[in-house]
């Protein structure tokens, strides 16, 4: 919560997208009382109306948000950050790539083989994507967008630099490593 950028009258254009719980969220919503959380869980939906009332809560699909919109509402560029299941960070990331007019910084925690992945040299755009398919349904590309100000925690303790699609915005970077114990249920 401490790395987000704040981003207008109260943080109006603080955007979370997949609160769950509302574990980080609590932690906004103290520092930015006018944020956003976008959330498709109808069961999270009901944890989070009752534990955080006063939250701008939209119950929608965090891939079919149109940010474009959303930062034009609230008058100027958006300051997203997800705690994104690893199943959704690369259309995630590609959705954010898609939209850097629009969002201002994004903070994400993600496993470390996908920080990795980002921060890797052979990540870079100049590189043609895998012609290899996940789904069967079209190539695997390598999510290379992350922009300053990013951060994703799963990686090393340092920071890194990698070309990024985000080249308006800057380079991303692992600000710290989230321990598997901190999780519930821990990771494998």
């Amino acid at each position: 919560a401490n790395s987000v950028t704040p981003s207008g009258e109260g943080g109006s254009r603080v955007v979370e997208l997949g609160p769950g719980q509302g574990a980080i969220t609590e932690h906004l919503v103290a520092r930015f009382p006018s944020m956003t959380a976008v959330e498709l869980d109808d069961r999270m939906i009901s944890v989070l109306r009752e534990s955080m009332p006063s939250l701008d809560l939209i119950h929608g699909d965090m891939l079919q948000l149109d940010l474009a919109s959303m930062a034009e509402e609230r008058g100027g560029r958006l300051s997203v950050v997800s705690n994104t299941p690893f199943y959704l960070t690369s259309p995630l990331l590609f959705k954010l790539c898609e939209a850097t007019e629009h969002v201002e910084s994004v903070v994400m925690t993600t496993q470390r083989e996908v920080c990795n992945k980002i921060l890797s040299p052979a990540c870079a755009p100049s590189r043609p994507p895998s012609r290899r398919t996940r789904t069967g349904t079209q190539p695997a590309r390598c999510p290379t967008g992350l922009a300053r100000s990013s951060r994703a925690a799963g990686g090393a303790r340092t920071t890194a630099s990698s070309p990024s699609c985000f080249s308006s915005l800057g380079d991303p970077a692992v600000s710290l490593t989230c321990l598997p114990r901190l999780f519930l249920p821990r990771p494998r």
